[in-house]
């Protein structure tokens, strides 16, 4: 692939945002602290923070968490040498972004989104987040059983008696760990070979 001598266009504040700087507070490998002032509005969950060690590498950070008045808690995207305590953060106020489409195909990128191929910027118009709220799934537990409850018979006489399972239920084997815990490994055993054999017997009967 051959290089490009195009800029690549790195994160920065939108248009018409009011920017928002910070301190960096404490750097524990990956993990930034960065102390914004409480009067200031502090960066949301995932917002990217812009910073610059003392020689004048970019060092993206996102935010994780938020550790009290002004204070949160960032992931560093690249490392965090030469990153001095009290070194100036900007807040971009949005997320961090990565290029999407066909342009992507064959380049080399970064967890920001920077082309690490030499190959210049991506030819890509659409950018997302790389997080994304997670959304509700609601689920209805009176769809996904059965209308009337049907007994699994496994065959195991001390389960069907006094621990009976029902089809389309989740049911669990609680034992602890060690080499003497083969018990709970013969149970598992014994009750899948029940429904290994029925599958194999139905399986063979469509073929004939």
């Amino acid at each position: 692939m051959e290089k490009s001598d195009k800029p690549i266009p790195e994160p920065s504040l939108p248009p018409g945002v009011v920017e928002n700087t910070g301190r960096v507070a404490a750097v524990q490998g990956p993990v930034v602290d960065v102390r914004f002032p409480e009067d200031e509005e502090a960066p949301a969950v995932y917002d990217c923070i812009l910073t610059k060690t003392f020689n004048g590498q970019k060092v993206i950070l996102q935010t994780a968490e938020h550790l009290g008045p002004g204070l949160v808690r960032c992931v560093s995207f690249n490392e965090t040498l030469n990153l001095q305590l009290g070194a100036p953060c900007t807040n971009t106020k949005r997320p961090t972004v990565i290029p999407i489409g066909d342009g992507c195909f064959g380049r080399v990128m970064d967890a920001a989104g920077r082309p690490l191929d030499e190959a210049g910027p991506y030819d890509c118009p659409d950018m997302v987040p790389i997080r994304k709220p997670v959304e509700q799934v609601n689920f209805d537990l009176k769809k996904k059983g059965r209308e009337i409850p049907e007994l699994l018979e496994t065959g195991i006489k001390y389960i069907d008696l006094l621990y009976p399972m029902i089809k389309g239920s989740k049911t669990g084997v609680l034992g602890g760990a060690g080499i003497m815990n083969w018990k709970k490994v013969i149970c598992c055993l014994r009750l899948c070979w029940p429904l290994v054999r029925w599958i194999s017997r139905r399986a063979l009967a469509q073929k004939l």
